[in-house]
């Protein structure tokens, strides 16, 4: 009945929310269990899958989403390749995305992704079902993994596609390929050869971790199997 203790009681009700919602998050954090790799920066790859150019602009929105989603938290986010269709859509792209819990708060994002609406090529009006796929790698420091540059062979070339005169006539897009697995990455995002060597090696230096992570992570499943 009391008009300034119901009022006390509400304020002291919207504190209780904002603390269950508080504690709720903390819970669910600490329900994740920590990798080794929490603490890493990230490389992000999309690539389109199944549905042609609609496909391929479904990429593009998701990448261009990842892109604010970066930025609203403060993080960089450098682009290492970028392969765009006729119509704008995206073929293939990747980013470097460095910043506190990058990592951590992207790794779920893995996997494939599906929408189902309406195309913009479509003149009939009928649904469509399009995918692409996300691989968020772990990037780790140039001091926690090294690579031993013998096992590398670079090769350079003309840059393809948009990107004007100079990128066309220089050889300024860079490929490194690792010798024992491989493996392989590419940049031709920058004027400079020097700049695109350094993107491709962080690429590549992504690709390698993450499949020592997944070969530690094997052995580790393997011997608990053996074990229980």
């Amino acid at each position: 009945e009391d008009p300034a203790l119901r009022e006390l009681a509400e304020l002291e009700r919207e504190g209780c929310l904002q603390d269950i919602q508080h504690f709720r998050q903390k819970i669910l954090d600490l329900l994740i269990p920590e990798e080794e790799a929490d603490l890493s920066d990230l490389v992000l790859e999309v690539t389109a899958g199944v549905g042609g150019q609609e496909a391929m602009l479904f990429t593009a929105e998701v990448f261009d989403m990842y892109q604010s989603y970066a930025q609203h938290h403060g993080w960089s986010f450098d682009i290492l390749e970028h392969m765009t269709s006729e119509i704008g859509g995206l073929r293939h792209a990747s980013a470097s995305i460095s910043g506190p819990q990058s990592y951590k708060r992207m790794k779920f994002e893995a996997g494939v992704h599906r929408v189902q609406r309406v195309p913009k090529t479509e003149k009939q009006g009928r649904m469509h079902t399009s995918t692409m796929t996300v691989a968020v790698l772990p990037q780790p420091t140039e001091i926690s993994f090294t690579i031993n540059p013998k096992d590398l062979r670079i090769d350079t070339k003309r840059a393809s596609g948009a990107g004007g005169q100079h990128v066309n006539t220089t050889d300024s897009a860079v490929r490194i390929v690792h010798l024992p697995t491989g493996v392989v990455a590419e940049c031709q995002q920058e004027r400079s050869q020097l700049k695109n060597r350094e993107k491709a090696m962080k690429a590549l230096r992504a690709k390698l971790y993450s499949m020592k992570l997944e070969e530690e992570t094997s052995i580790r499943y393997n011997q608990r199997k053996i074990q229980v």
